[in-house]
């Protein structure tokens, strides 16, 4: 029981911090590119 909910516990981290880069990543880019083109 307590590897089940370590396994689903895990599981759902990773999914959490897969979603959170998904959302940043854009933003993230596009810092990347804006200090490319200042310089």
């Amino acid at each position: 029981m307590q590897y089940g909910l370590w396994e689903t516990t895990l599981a759902y981290l990773v999914l959490g911090v897969c979603f959170i880069i998904a959302w940043r990543l854009p933003n993230i880019i596009n810092s990347i590119k804006n200090k490319g083109e200042k310089q």
